[in-house]
C-alpha cells in the first residue's frame, strides 16, 4: 500500500536585514540593533572533581589509569556541549539574518596575551566564526569578515573617531552627542563595513579593508560536524580525497580503450594512473 500526502505550501519566514556582529567578553556576541548573547561560562565542575581524584591516585596504578580516562571523558563531554551550543547559535543567526558581517580578528595573537587569554579561549570565537561561515555558505547567504580596526572608537552616525580606553563601555560622541553602548556601536560599524549604509550604521567612509569569505566550508577546528560522534582528521581527509576523485572521474571519464578489460586466459589490464 502506497500513500502520498500533499502539504499546503507555507510561506517562509521573512529574514531580518543584514547585520554586523561584534565579538566581546562581556557579551559573547552583540548584534547591531539586535539581541545580546551573554558570555559563555563553561561548567568545569566535573573536570575539577576528576582532576582531584586523579591527583590523589597512586602513580603507575590501575586506579590512576582509570581516573585519567574519566578525566578525558569529562573534557570530551564539555567540548561536545560547547560544539553543540555553537551549532545551535550559528543556525539561529543564519536563519534570522539575510547577511552576517564579523570581525577578522587575529585570535591566535590575542591568545598570547596574559590578561584575557583565558576569557577569550572560553568564548570560542574562532570556532564560532568558522561555523557561521559554514552555515552561511550552506544557507546561501553572504558572510563577510571586515577589518576590526577602530570599530569601537568610531561614531556610527557621524564618523567621528576618538580615543577610548577599554574601561569605558559607553560611547559618547563629542561631535554629534551620540550615547550608545560601545559594543553596539562597534556592531553597527561592522555592518556598514561589510554591507554598506543601511545595515546597522550610516558611516560612509567605513567601507574599507573588507574581505569576503570565499573559503571551502568546513566544520571548524576539531568540530564534530553537527553530530555527537567526533570525526577524526584522517577520516575527513579520506572523505575529501574520495569527493575529489569522484569529481575528477565524472568530469573527465576514462576512454574505453583505457578501461580495465579481462581477456581469456590473461589477468586484468591495469588502468594507467592519470
Amino acid at each position: 500500500m502506497h500513500a502520498v500526502v500533499k502539504h499546503p505550501p507555507c510561506a517562509m519566514p521573512a529574514r531580518e536585514p543584514r547585520a554586523g556582529i561584534d565579538l566581546g567578553l562581556k557579551h559573547r556576541l552583540v548584534v547591531a540593533d539586535g539581541p545580546l548573547v551573554p558570555a559563555r561560562r563553561p561548567d568545569r565542575a566535573q573536570i575539577t572533581r576528576a582532576q582531584r581524584k586523579l591527583s590523589r591516585a597512586e602513580k603507575g596504578s590501575n586506579i590512576r589509569r582509570k581516573k585519567a580516562l574519566s578525566l578525558a571523558r569529562a573534557h570530551r563531554r564539555e567540548k561536545e556541549r560547547a560544539v553543540q551550543a555553537d551549532f545551535r547559535l550559528a543556525h539561529h543567526l543564519v536563519s534570522v539574518y539575510d547577511g552576517i558581517a564579523t570581525e577578522d580578528l587575529n585570535i591566535a595573537g590575542m591568545l598570547k596575551s596574559r590578561m584575557f587569554s583565558r576569557q577569550i579561549s572560553d568564548q570560542r570565537w574562532a570556532f564560532l566564526v568558522d561555523m557561521l561561515e559554514y552555515k552561511a555558505w550552506k544557507a546561501g547567504i553572504r558572510h563577510v569578515r571586515v577589518d576590526p580596526r577602530h570599530t569601537s572608537t568610531t561614531c556610527s552616525v557621524c564618523g567621528h573617531r576618538q580615543a577610548m580606553p577599554l574601561s569605558v563601555r559607553v560611547f559618547s560622541c563629542r561631535r554629534c552627542g551620540l550615547e550608545l553602548d560601545r559594543d553596539v556601536n562597534s556592531a553597527r560599524n561592522i555592518g556598514v563595513r561589510g554591507f554598506g549604509p543601511g545595515s546597522g550604521g550610516t558611516l560612509p567612509d567605513a567601507m574599507r579593508h573588507t574581505k569576503s569569505a570565499c573559503k571551502t566550508p568546513s566544520a571548524g577546528r576539531g568540530g564534530a560536524g553537527g553530530h555527537r560522534r567526533t570525526v577524526s582528521n584522517s577520516r575527513q581527509r579520506r572523505c575529501q580525497l574520495f569527493y575529489i576523485s569522484s569529481y575528477l572521474y565524472l568530469s573527465h571519464p576514462v576512454p574505453p580503450e583505457m578501461e580495465t578489460s579481462v581477456s581469456s586466459g590473461a589477468g586484468p589490464v591495469k588502468t594507467p594512473v592519470r
